[in-house]
Formats: structure tokens, sequence, C-alpha cells
């Protein structure tokens, strides 16, 4: 059983509600332009559910909590929000998933997830499939 969410933020997103083993868990994938602004306002929106959730982004946001090589304003305002609001966890890659054609761009971390799943048993025997193209 799933459910489209129609979340009103100032940021590219579709939402979806899946249940799962009885929760009803939020999945969305989410964008934001590097020119466009962070607000609280659109993580607040983002993150209001009362059970597991899972956002898949591209926000522009790099912090060095999450290991990009900076941190620029969009991921000062993430990271102060996943602390203040205590909801989520920014959970990211440990190398950089963001290459550039431009030869003075560096290799950074920009596709991130936050996630709030919290009655969710993760022991398996089973490893993770990672693909590469």
């Amino acid at each position: 059983m799933h459910n489209h969410v129609n979340i009103l933020t100032e940021l590219d997103s579709t939402s979806a509600q899946i249940k799962i083993e009885n929760e009803i868990t939020q999945v969305t994938a989410v964008y934001k332009s590097p020119s466009a602004t962070l607000n609280s306002s659109d993580l607040d929106a983002l993150t209001n559910h009362n059970g597991p959730l899972i956002i898949g982004s591209d926000l522009n946001a790099k912090h060095t909590d999450w290991h990009s090589l900076c941190s620029n304003k969009s991921g000062k305002t993430l990271a102060q929000h996943a602390e203040s609001s205590n909801r989520y966890s920014v959970v990211a890659s440990d190398s950089p998933t963001y290459f550039s054609y431009v030869p003075t761009h560096h290799p950074d971390v920009l596709d991130i997830f936050l996630l709030d799943t919290p009655n969710w048993n993760y022991s398996d025997h089973h490893q993770p499939l990672r693909p590469f193209f």
C-alpha cells in the first residue's frame, strides 16, 4: 500500500508513504539548485511525519560533518536543523558523489540521506548491493 504525499516547499520534491511492517514510512526524493536558498521551514515540511522517514537528496548542502570538503550556507542550515530538531540523522558516503566536468571543481559529497528509522532492525546476514555504472 502506498499514497502520494504533497509537501509544499520551495524545493523540488516528490514523496510517497509506504506501509512497512505496520508503520507508515515516508519516502522522499528532493533537489535544491545551487542558487536556491535552503530554509528551515522547508526542512520542517520535509521532516514533518510521525513515523519512519527516508529522504534521498541533492540539496547542494555541503558540510564537513558529512565528509564534504567545506561547509556552505545550505550545509550549515541543514546541520543546525538536524541537531536542533533531533528528528533525523544526515547520512552520507565517505567518498565523493559529485564529479564535475569543470577541471577547477573538485569532487565532493552532495548526495545525502536524511533518515529517521528508529524501530528498524538492521541486523541481517546480507550486505547492501552497490551498483556501479
